[in-house]
Formats: structure tokens, C-alpha cells, sequence
């Protein structure tokens, strides 16, 4: 599956290790087969340490595994906030799948109330619909999840009151994974990817 062994490392939570291989030269953002770096994989298992030392040592946040999903998104999907909160302090795509999910929708679906508060704090967009044509609100209550729907009703409700004095909204258009390298390597924000 082409794992690096810095890749191992960030999967396994080996923060020594991977300062190791870093220091030597490893390429923070290698890809395993599947597209998934070892920033994304340090997402998915939780690792807020690693991930911390991945964006320290210029990991890029809004790199995409194939399917489209960055770390962000895999974060607000498995509930670790502690791994949210360190990406969101490299300023990550808020950005919308090809599919219309967002991490604001991955974070509803499965009741991850302290991930969706972080993540509208700094702008997500509540009003998104996915293909279904369901926003986060309107997930939070098809899957029965009352504190999530409180809390963004109570949002929205805000929002209507005082439109202008909301947190602004940050949404992204889809790209290509080969996209955002270019994208990166000449300054600029990379964007969400989905392929196939």
C-alpha cells in the first residue's frame, strides 16, 4: 500500500519516531496508495501530538486521500477534538466534498456536539446542504440528535437576528489533490478534493 515509515509512525501515534524520520529528510506528506498522508492517518487515529509535529514540520492540512476526505473532515467524522482544534489552527478548508459534506456534516452525523461548536466558531457554514439536500440542522435532526440541533438552532436563530454580525463563512469549491500541490507550491490555498 506504499505506507512510508513515517506514515507508520503518525498511524501508530510514534511521535519520537517521526521527529527522527522528519529530522533525516522524510517527506511529511508522502502518500500511501490510497492518497492518505500521514497527517490525514494521524487524524483519523486521533493523534493531536502528531498531528501537532506533522503542521510544525510543513505538513500540508487540506491534503486529500481519493475519496476526498482531508484530516479535517476524518477528525469531525471520528470525534477527536483535540486533533480538530490543532487543525484548525493551520486555517483548514471548512470546504464542501463533491457530494456537498462538509466537516460541519461529518461532525452532525455521528453527535459530535464539542467538534460542531468548533467548527462554527470559526465559520463553517450552517446553511450547506449535502446531496440529499440536508444541511447540518436538518441532519442533526434526522439522525435524533437533540443537543446538536439545539445548539444550531440557536445558531441559525442568531444568525437571522444579526445576520451581519455573525462569524463570516468559509466554504471552498472542490479541486484536484494535483491541484492543490500546485496550488501550494505557489502560495496559495489548497481546496477540497473527490475523486471517482
Amino acid at each position: 500500500d506504499r505506507a512510508t515509515p513515517l506514515f507508520i509512525a503518525a498511524q501508530n501515534g510514534h511521535s519520537l519516531v517521526l521527529k527522527l524520520l522528519l529530522a533525516a529528510g522524510a517527506n511529511a506528506d508522502a502518500p500511501r496508495k490510497d492518497g492518505a498522508t500521514p497527517l490525514w492517518i494521524a487524524a483519523q487515529m486521533g493523534h493531536d501530538h502528531v498531528v501537532k509535529i506533522l503542521l510544525h514540520n510543513g505538513a500540508l492540512v487540506d491534503a486529500v486521500r481519493c475519496d476526498g476526505a482531508t484530516a479535517l473532515f476524518k477528525a469531525a467524522h471520528k470525534g477527536h477534538s483535540a486533533v480538530v482544534h490543532e487543525l484548525l489552527k493551520f486555517r483548514p478548508n471548512l470546504g464542501t466534498l463533491a457530494n456537498g459534506e462538509t466537516a460541519l456534516h461529518a461532525a452532525v452525523m455521528f453527535g459530535h456536539l464539542p467538534i460542531v461548536k468548533q467548527l462554527v466558531a470559526v465559520g463553517a457554514d450552517c446553511t450547506v446542504a449535502n446531496q440529499d439536500g440536508y444541511t447540518p440542522l436538518q441532519l442533526a435532526r434526522q439522525q435524533k440528535f437533540a443537543s446538536v440541533y439545539q445548539y444550531l438552532k440557536e445558531r441559525e436563530q442568531q444568525d437571522k437576528q444579526q445576520p451581519s454580525a455573525g462569524t463570516p463563512k468559509r466554504t471552498v469549491v472542490v479541486g484536484s489533490p494535483a491541484s492543490n500541490q500546485s496550488k501550494a507550491s505557489k502560495g496559495a490555498a489548497p481546496s477540497v478534493a473527490i475523486t471517482g
